[in-house]
């Protein structure tokens, strides 16, 4: 593994804006680099509202 690479395995990520364009472009790429899709959480703002703190400790703790 390069300084670059990371390891993705069992870690739980959290993707903003990620039903954009963008974002479903970063989880395609999450994935392709061994995120499991199940550990990728990506919070809808309609549901939350990630400019209030307890939305965003919500968002983390799922």
């Amino acid at each position: 593994m390069t300084e670059t690479e990371f390891d993705l395995t069992d870690k739980r990520i959290l993707v903003t804006d990620g039903a954009g364009f963008l974002g479903k472009q970063v989880i395609n790429y999450l994935c392709k680099a061994g995120a499991d899709p199940t550990k990728i959480t990506v919070p809808r703002s309609h549901d939350c509202d990630l400019r209030l703190m307890e939305n965003c400790q919500q968002a983390v703790d799922q």
